[in-house]
This record gives structure tokens, sequence and C-alpha cells, in this order.
């Protein structure tokens, strides 16, 4: 009988050196085929990041071939392009520039031509800042009140952050803020 405390199971496996590491799993260790079904269960995968995250796992190149081939026989690795168009859209959404869009797309090994990217960044900056216009200028007030300093000043920094930590270029934050600031005129009392 046991005094009300768990008992503690050990976790770590004994392991044969003798063979490589691939053929040294456990019982317990998915297969990569297994593995793959569970990627796929979250989210769409490119095969790239399938690749990438099985070899992370330690699976074998013959496994995750035969996982991935396996995969395409049944249809279930999404069309590049189509999975490239949605995430595409998903970055935009969420205030990404397009340089940034391509990078992660071409980090997760989909293909970037033929996208319909927003190609006029001014367009897209100028979205992502107007989201945010009302909250930069009630945070900016806040700040200047702390300390002297001039309201245009502190939204303009506050413009230029965003809109550069987003990968759009200063010249393009420089062109989106005097668009904003000429659209909604800031309430200067002196």
């Amino acid at each position: 009988m046991t005094d009300g405390r768990r008992q503690l199971i050990p976790t770590t496996t004994e392991h044969d050196d003798s063979k490589p590491r691939d053929q040294r799993r456990t019982r317990s260790a998915k297969s990569a085929y297994d593995r793959l079904i569970d990627l796929l269960a979250r989210r769409d995968h490119s095969e790239r990041e399938l690749r990438t995250k099985l070899s992370k796992a330690e699976h074998s190149e013959e496994e995750v071939d035969a996982a991935i081939e396996t995969a395409r026989e049944r249809k279930w690795l999404p069309d590049e392009t189509v999975l490239a168009e949605r995430e595409s859209g998903r970055l935009a959404r969420a205030g990404k520039s397009p340089a940034q869009i391509k990078v992660w797309l071409i980090k997760k090994g989909l293909p970037t031509s033929g996208l319909k990217l927003q190609d006029d960044e001014v367009e897209s900056a100028y979205m992502t800042a107007s989201k945010s216009w009302n909250r930069l200028v009630r945070a900016a007030e806040r700040t200047v009140l702390k300390k002297s300093g001039k309201l245009e000043t502190e939204v303009r920094n506050r413009v230029n952050r965003l809109l550069m930590s987003r990968g759009f270029s200063g010249s393009t934050a420089r062109t989106v803020y005097a668009r904003l600031l000429n659209e909604n005129p800031l309430n200067i009392e002196e």
C-alpha cells in the first residue's frame, strides 16, 4: 500500500551505443509517419518544414522520405502555391511588409513567384499604421504629459518605430506619417 505519494517513473531510457543513432529508438518513440500525421493535424506544413521537423526528431532520411511519399499519395500535403497564398494573406493582415512576407515564405520553402503580395509598400504601411493611429496618439500624449516634449515628435517616433519594426523602410514610414497627420490632425493645445 502506498502512503499517498505518487511514485515517480524514471523517464530516461537505456541506449545500446553499439547501434547507430537512428536505430536506438525505444518502442515508445513515434515513427516518422506518426509524427508527420501529428504535425499535419495541427496545421498545414510545407514539405521543407516537414523534412526539417522530422529530421530534428532524429528520424532517418529513408523514414522521412517514406512518410512524406505516403502523405503525398494520400493527398494530405497541401498545394504549396495555395499554402503560400494563404500564409501571405495571413501575414499581410498581421501588418507585415511585403519584404517580410517573402522572407518568411522562403524560410518555409514556399514559392514567392506569382503571389499577389501588396506591391505598393506605402499603401500596406498606411493600412498597418492607420489601425494603430489612435492608440499611438494616446500613448504619445501620456508620454508628453510625463516629460516635456512635443506631441508631434513623439507620435512621429512611435509611427516610425511601429512601421520599421514590421519591415517597412524609413522613407515609407515618413511618407505614411505625413499622410496620417494630414488626414488626422493632432489637437495640440499649448
